[in-house]
């Protein structure tokens, strides 16, 4: 999923990168009108509107009304407008709206203000693209703590806890993720992950406590030199790891 977002949010900045270049473009050439714009500006727009309408819906009206005039509002020199009067200006048909616009430092203005207004949208990518990847990650918990309870059923007691145990790790290694904990190792153990979330006040004694006993059960399942692991406790570690994944974010 990481891999995911890093080309989306790439995808996202050369999306915004296009807008201000279109505008420094207009402003390198003294002599460019904004007409000679309305290819490129066109397919941008076509590509940014549906991106600000999903990330960002409460300023997706700002957004439009930049380009064209909305419902009965009786406004000047929307983009729309500026490409339109200038073409009408080349065939010979006077602007008679306000014939004193300046339509570089309108055009300007307005794809400013939606080059920024997609912007800002930025960081509400990161967190929808973290909640959709919350969303999965729990659904993948979900079943491989299924797969572990299906495990034990068949009397598979180490291979079940040893499941639920690499359950417990990701999920606390992404909570490390979340609140930007440093781990100190590039390879953490479970009670890696424990000291560093308690120490960083992530969750308090009682869970960090929980989580000790956990990975004192897990290690029963994952070592094989540790005494065989009861099927009770093993029940007891899944069930725990379920109620850890739902209670510590």
């Amino acid at each position: 999923m990481s891999d995911v977002r890093d080309e989306l949010r790439q995808e996202y900045g050369e999306l915004v990168e296009s807008g201000y270049e279109l505008i420094r473009s207009l402003n390198r050439d003294p002599d460019m009108d904004p007409l000679c714009l309305t290819h490129d500006y066109q397919l941008w727009y076509t590509r940014a509107l549906p991106a600000v309408r999903s990330l960002l819906p409460d300023r997706c009206q700002e957004f439009i009304s930049c380009y064209e005039q909305s419902g009965k509002t009786q406004q000047t020199g929307q983009i729309s407008e500026l490409f339109r009067t200038t073409a009408e200006e080349d065939s010979g048909i006077a602007y008679i709206h306000n014939p004193f616009v300046d339509r570089r430092a309108e055009f300007t203005r307005l794809m400013s203000l939606q080059a920024a207004i997609l912007n800002s949208g930025l960081k509400r990518l990161d967190s929808k693209l973290a909640d959709i990847e919350g969303i999965l990650q729990a659904q993948l918990f979900d079943n491989e703590l299924v797969a572990a309870a299906e495990l034990l059923s068949k009397g598979f007691l180490r291979p079940a806890g040893a499941l639920a145990g690499v359950v417990l790790e990701r999920h606390l290694a992404q909570v490390a993720v979340v609140h930007t904990v440093n781990i100190g190792k590039k390879t953490p153990t479970l009670a890696d992950l424990n000291d560093a979330l308690k120490r960083d006040g992530v969750y308090d004694l009682p869970r960090y406590r929980k989580v000790q006993h956990l990975t004192d059960l897990r290690n029963y399942c994952a070592h094989s030199k540790e005494r065989e692991p009861g099927k009770v406790e093993v029940r007891e570690l899944i069930d725990g790891v379920s109620e850890a994944v739902k209670n510590i974010f």
